[in-house]
């Protein structure tokens, strides 16, 4: 029987929602159907929160070393940076949040390029907090892109039968229809 793809979900920034859905994704019993779901993030912080939303899956801590070990009762977290939960406050803006949320990304990927995941899914990141941290990519996207030397990305969106990948990202709406081509679509 093939083992199901281990996926990296990254913890998005602390200070918004990316934690409690990498979590909830975590849990979901359709997710672990699928797959083998790891969040790359902060152990104290992601443990402390899914106690908050009484999640009755255990948060614990392994290493890259450790994915072999799929229990499926149980939230993996490898541990990238230190972020207490009561340091937080909910809908702040940080340079130390956006790092934090950024270097969980690279981590993801890093595993992704060494074949100790098999793919990636990233949590809600605020894109105020990375430019504060000092990245200068407008988004996930790019920050990938740039990551793994790719030139031609893709911003996708998938679920319940419907994949969508965007046509623009990060431009103001009311530039929208003059960067829609037909040649593009």
């Amino acid at each position: 029987m093939k083992s199901k793809p281990v996926i990296a979900i990254t913890m998005g920034d602390v200070a918004g929602i990316g934690p409690e859905i990498a979590l909830k994704a975590a849990c979901d019993l359709s997710v672990k159907k699928n797959c083998f779901p790891v969040i790359i993030g902060s152990f104290k912080y992601l443990q402390k929160l899914s106690q908050l939303l009484g999640l009755t899956e255990q948060v614990y801590k392994i290493n890259e070393f450790c994915l072999d070990d799929k229990s499926e009762k149980n939230i993996p977290v490898i541990d990238i940076v230190d972020i207490p939960y009561d340091e937080v406050t909910f809908g702040s803006i940080s340079d130390r949040w956006g790092k934090a949320a950024m270097e969980s990304v690279k981590s993801a990927v890093d595993l992704a390029l060494n074949g100790k995941v098999d793919g990636i899914s990233t949590a809600p990141i605020c894109k105020e907090a990375i430019h504060k941290a000092g990245y200068t990519c407008p988004g996930h996207t790019e920050y990938l892109a740039e990551l793994t030397k790719s030139n031609d990305v893709s911003m996708m969106f998938s679920g319940h039968g419907l994949n969508l990948i965007l046509t623009t990202i990060h431009v103001a709406l009311s530039n929208v229809p003059e960067l829609i081509k037909r040649k593009g679509l």
